[in-house]
């Protein structure tokens, strides 16, 4: 196992009912050859006293009082105080298991980046979350393209699935090369106070020539109602900060030499954050439906159904169906489902429709021509022509 210095750095701002439990976390990791970065941004209701008791008491941690300057450049400060060879975030209402990072030194293997998965905290409600991607290393040539291919997350409005898997935008679930990670903070954008963390990731990864993908869960991640990322936002800073963010990386993924393909993933990523703006000014939720939607919505009630086709329409298609309980889907198929799975979505060999039972198979498409080939295709195979249905998606 690697026994390189670990530089943590934790940003705290006004969260002393949570900054015991956070600190201790790390503190007390079975993993001993590490640094602690603290950064109190400027908190006003104790948290600094908090702070200054836990770097009196461990020579393991570094104390940085400033003027509040934002989380990015509490971020950015703290990346100045480091000395270790690999670099981790905490945010300061969070809290990680007491073995996270002996056991991803166990694989760390030299990798520019390792990420692990989280438990995601809300209330009394607990729900396990990580990349979609295929745990495993990757560092040939082949693999890298595949995640250059993958590499920014979308996920609808509601945050239940993807429309196209990629890396979660957290910097808190991944372990940084922290030479890689200094270089990154000369070039983001400190204005960005949404989404600091995709502009920090997306950058990051660019430069990586190696990542490990771990099945690990040690990151413990806490909604709270106050908190600046599920809070009702009137004053348009939401939209200001996806506009921020694609002026941000647009010119960093244009001069890239796979260009193409980062900047079709950056368009739909903002795409995707523009569609939940309505929920985050506080729209009413029975006005928020997305632009395509399912058009079988009353009519398909405990019915069993295939779901044909895991592009937008069918993932947009997928979450309607669970969201709204229209129906059971017991099969979800495409023809690119090798992929697909690589890609962490459940979809299956369309050949499989021929072992189970259902109602309806539902296309989800809207070229008619592919239509009429899946049809011609699924009627070769001895399916009942009045068992597929297909209409265009509804548009809002």
């Amino acid at each position: 196992m690697e026994n390189h210095l670990i530089s943590i750095i934790v940003p705290v701002y006004n969260v002393k009912e949570y900054l015991d439990e956070c600190l201790s976390s790390i503190l007390s990791q079975t993993y001993k050859n590490i640094e602690v970065v603290i950064v109190d941004d400027g908190s006003t209701d104790g948290s600094a006293q908090v702070c200054q008791r836990y770097a009196e008491m461990d020579n393991r941690i570094k104390l940085l009082s400033q003027k509040n300057q934002g989380l990015t450049k509490a971020r950015k400060n703290g990346a100045g105080l480091i000395t270790g060879e690999y670099l981790s975030f905490v945010d300061a209402d969070d809290y990680i298991e007491s073995d996270l990072y002996y056991r991803l030194m166990e694989q760390a293997n030299g990798h520019d980046l390792i990420t692990y998965k989280w438990f995601r905290e809300e209330e009394n409600k607990v729900r396990c979350a990580g990349d979609k991607l295929a745990v495993g290393e990757y560092k040939t040539s082949e693999d890298m393209d595949f995640l250059f291919r993958h590499l920014v997350n979308v996920s609808t409005p509601g945050g239940e699935i993807n429309l196209k898997s990629g890396f979660a935008p957290f910097v808190w679930n991944k372990l940084f090369k922290s030479g890689i990670a200094k270089s990154v903070f000369e070039e983001i954008n400190e204005q960005i106070d949404l989404f600091e963390d995709c502009d920090f990731t997306y950058r990051y990864l660019l430069k990586c020539k190696s990542v490990f993908i771990t099945d690990i869960y040690g990151y413990h991640y806490r909604i709270r109602n106050g908190s600046i990322c599920h809070t009702v936002d009137r004053e348009g800073k939401f939209l200001n900060n996806v506009w921020r963010l694609y002026k941000s990386l647009y010119p960093v993924f244009a001069k890239h030499e796979k260009s193409g393909i980062l900047l079709a993933q950056l368009e739909i990523k903002v795409l995707a954050l523009l569609e939940k703006a309505p929920c985050r000014m506080g729209f009413s939720q029975n006005t928020i439906l997305g632009n395509m939607v399912f058009p079988f919505l009353n009519i398909l009630k405990d019915k069993k159904i295939v779901l044909y086709g895991a592009g937008m329409i069918g993932s947009s298609y997928w979450y309607q169906i669970a969201k709204w309980n229209a129906c059971e889907i017991v099969l979800w198929i495409d023809k690119n489902w090798e992929d697909l799975q690589k890609e962490g979505m459940p979809v299956q060999d369309p050949n499989k429709i021929l072992c189970i039972e259902f109602d309806y198979i539902v296309l989800a498409e809207s070229n008619r021509t592919v239509v009429q080939l899946i049809t011609d295709s699924l009627l070769s195979k001895g399916i009942d022509e009045h068992s597929i249905l297909w209409a265009p998606p509804l548009q809002l």
